[in-house]
């Protein structure tokens, strides 16, 4: 079965080159979409889906705002369940309005979303793994086990 994630699909696609073989047709379709993207003025990274650890921290800094502004003080999981009930309507509410008008000022909790989903990284919706990122103060060091 081929691979399903861009970094995976990535690897298969150079494997197929190094080895001169065809890709299987999920890789083709991923690369032509890729291509497709970056012609229309994606960054590469992002077309590819290969977006990197530096902008996943950009999210997970930009979700941990917005949560602390929605329920201060809470624990991760409180902030999580927050969070959680406000991405679908800041996403579908508040998302298009600014697209469609930039001149409006983003402010707070909206201003922190706006950034974690214009972070070219996926928003999870699911409350354990947001609380998991919420639990995660200074990325840069592993979740304690």
């Amino acid at each position: 079965m081929p691979a399903q994630y861009p970094r995976e699909l990535f690897a298969e696609l150079s494997a197929c080159l190094r080895e001169g073989r065809l890709p299987p047709e999920p890789v083709r379709r991923w690369w032509l979409d890729s291509v497709k993207a970056h012609a229309n003025e994606f960054p590469l990274e992002q077309a590819l889906g290969l977006t990197g650890a530096k902008a996943q921290r950009a999210r997970d800094a930009a979700l941990r705002e917005a949560a602390e502004i929605l329920a201060p003080g809470e624990k991760p999981r409180a902030q999580a369940r927050r969070l959680a009930q406000y991405l679908d309507y800041f996403e579908l509410t508040v998302l298009p309005r600014y697209r469609s008008n930039p001149a409006r000022r983003l402010e707070g909790w909206k201003l922190a979303l706006f950034r974690a989903f214009d972070s070219g990284r996926k928003v999870p919706r699911d409350v354990k793994h947001l609380a998991g990122i919420l639990a995660e103060k200074c990325p840069s060091q592993p979740p304690k086990m």
